[in-house]
């Protein structure tokens, strides 16, 4: 059964243009196909695993040399269906799903992509099983780098509230918390520690 690769690139929706543009021009290089532009997403499919982990990190690479960027990718790998100019399938579903989860400037791949990607200029950091959401199966999750980019290896934080993958240099602790876990934002931090019995100092 042939394997597809899809790539769901998301950004605030005023960088979505920048974003879009680059990826067709990376596109001109590596195999890849721009299915969609919706909202803040855009939507692409590849035959290589390779080829899109690749134009990924090339992109959000040259985002960041002009500044802070708020993008992200997600990454999977699978058996998917064409009906007319529509793909579907859970391994569409799934690359959203990532790209919902990755913090502003990470490629998150999922096993499957991980294991078709020809190393050499890419590699892979470990970040464990998490779901998804809140009721899904544990799903493994791993940060594609260049291997040119100082990565730490190990395991990264992931917000236990909305799952979503904390760069530890904007990690958000529950206050009077001191076995806190990492935060995205103080919503969350405000979340868990209700959810916990938390929010008293000294609970």
């Amino acid at each position: 059964m042939t394997q597809h690769t899809f790539v769901f690139a998301n950004a605030p929706r005023p960088q979505i243009p920048g974003l879009e543009s680059r990826l067709r021009n990376a596109m001109t290089i590596y195999e890849g196909e721009h299915l969609a532009t919706i909202a803040d997403a855009v939507i692409l499919r590849t035959g290589r695993a390779t080829d899109a982990v690749t134009l990924s990190l090339s992109v959000l690479w040259s985002l960041a040399e002009s500044g802070p960027s708020g993008a992200c990718v997600g990454v999977d790998t699978g058996s998917a269906v064409r009906d007319g100019e529509l793909w579907g399938g859970p391994v569409v579903e799934l690359a959203g799903r990532l790209a919902e989860h990755a913090a502003p400037g990470q490629v998150l791949v999922t096993a499957s992509t991980r294991q078709a990607t020809d190393r050499g200029q890419v590699d892979f950091v470990g970040l464990g099983e998490h779901p998804l959401h809140q009721h899904g199966t544990p799903t493994a999750l791993y940060r594609a780098h260049r291997v040119t980019d100082n990565v730490a290896a190990g395991h990264l934080d992931i917000d236990p509230v909305c799952w979503v993958v904390v760069d530890p240099a904007r990690a958000v602790r529950a206050p009077d918390v001191p076995d806190s876990p990492a935060f995205c934002s103080t919503a969350c931090a405000t979340t868990w520690a209700r959810r916990e019995g938390r929010d008293h100092p000294g609970r």
